[in-house]
């Protein structure tokens, strides 16, 4: 029996486990811009790992007010919709990380 590293998930199917992010409910904490990325903290709140925290990063520059906007934020790799090219964990560690990953890719 070998074990799932992956799972097909979709938030469409309006099937959230306990803990699972809830797309339509988050609110932005903080936006930076590095390079050609946005690097976003976004909190959902029924999400139970690192307080809801999640640390995503965007292709190109958007701006808190827009994101903050959006009525579905999906922190999944999704094919439609706005997707996050990387997620980082929602810690000081995953902040740290995500802006050296924004910095390499940005040749900085």
């Amino acid at each position: 029996m070998g074990m799932r590293f992956f799972s097909e998930c979709r938030a469409s199917d309006n099937k959230l486990g306990a803990g699972d992010p809830d797309p339509s409910l988050f609110s932005v904490k903080n936006v930076l811009h590095i390079g050609d990325f946005t690097l976003a903290v976004i909190n959902y709140p029924g999400c139970t790992t690192y307080g809801g925290d999640k640390i995503a990063v965007y292709t190109g520059w958007i701006s808190k007010e827009s994101l903050s906007a959006m009525k579905f934020l999906d922190p999944h790799f999704i094919e439609s919709g706005l997707s996050p090219i990387a997620r980082f964990p929602g810690n000081d560690h995953g902040l740290n990380a995500a802006k050296l990953f924004c910095r390499a890719a940005s040749g900085l």
